[in-house]
Parts: C-alpha cells; structure tokens; sequence
C-alpha cells in the first residue's frame, strides 16, 4: 500500500508534454486496478478477524482488527488518490486538447468569414484590392491551418488509446468535423 500511495505521488504531476500525461494516465490507471484488485484480500482479512473475534470472545484481537480496519482506511484513501490522480491528469489532457481545438476552430472561423466576404465581388477599385488582399492572405495562410489541424489529430491521436470508449467516440466526431472542414 505504501509502494503504491509513492507511486501516486511520483505520478501526481500535470506538468509535462502531452506524452508524459498519456504515460502517467497510464499508470494511474494501472495503479487504480491494482488496488482495486487487494480490496477482496482486505475484506476477505476483515471477515475473518469478526469471525475469530465472534468466536473466541476475548480481548488480545481487540488491537488487530483496530490494525485492520486502519488498513482498511488507508487503502481506501489510496483508492480515492489514484482515482483523483487518474481524473486530473485525464482532465489536463482534456483541456489541452480543447485549447488545440478551439484554436483551429478561430482560425477556421476567421477564413470562412473572410471567404464570405470575398464572394461579393460588388464595389470599387479600392474595395477590389482590399478583396485580393484578403485573398492573398488566405491563400498564404493557409498552411498553417493545416498545422493547426494536423496538431489537433496528433492530440487527438495520442489521447484516443487513453480514453474511454464514450470520450474516444467524442474525439472522433471532433475530428471528423475538423478534418471536413
């Protein structure tokens, strides 16, 4: 348990790159399991300090069930740490990745406003040139939209692995749309 608490900590970290996240998700994920997995070894040792003491009555295993049911509480509080670590660092990963989106999705937003006001091809010489201007400048801006969306497919590609099934679908409806746009 207390190998096990150290290593929540060493992983309770949300500084990093995206790939350092992914890999401490990964182990907080795993620690979770394995702890859950000692939690029918602690109740199966409760159980049997309340049949002993039920069954022989007398006062020494007074100070072992105490020890067990501080273990008890103890595991369940690293239960709890690796389920907090496991959804922060979950989290980060989550805000990072809408902050990527939200900054192709301006980025987009900006072109498409300024195509549509490309497309009135109405006014004067002035209004014309200022048009080809714009033009010009969607035409050379457009490589770095297709950074902006190819940053947002590595994210989305590197946190799909790590996540649930309901937010991995969430994903691939984001960049589906990202991609078609």
């Amino acid at each position: 348990l207390k190998t096990m608490r150290e290593k929540l900590n060493a992983i309770d970290d949300l500084n990093g790159s995206d790939e350092e996240l992914v890999d401490r998700l990964k182990q907080a994920k795993s620690t979770y399991q394995e702890l859950e997995s000692h939690g029918p070894e602690i109740e199966a040792l409760q159980t049997r300090i309340a049949e002993i003491t039920s069954q022989y009555k007398c006062g020494e295993l007074a100070p072992i069930a105490k020890d067990v049911a501080m273990l008890k509480t103890k595991y369940e509080a690293a239960l709890q740490k690796a389920r907090k670590v496991e959804t922060g660092v979950e989290t980060s990963l989550h805000n990072s990745l809408e902050e990527v989106h939200q900054d192709q999705t301006r980025w987009l937003t900006a072109a498409v406003d300024k195509v549509s006001w490309c497309q009135d091809t109405a006014g004067d010489k002035y209004s014309i040139e200022a048009k080809l201007a714009t033009i010009n400048d969607l035409i050379s801006s457009q490589d770095h939209g297709k950074q902006k969306t190819a940053v947002l497919s590595q994210k989305m590609e590197l946190l799909r692995a790590s996540l649930d099934k309901d937010r991995q679908s969430e994903l691939e409806s984001k960049e589906k749309t990202a991609q078609k746009d």
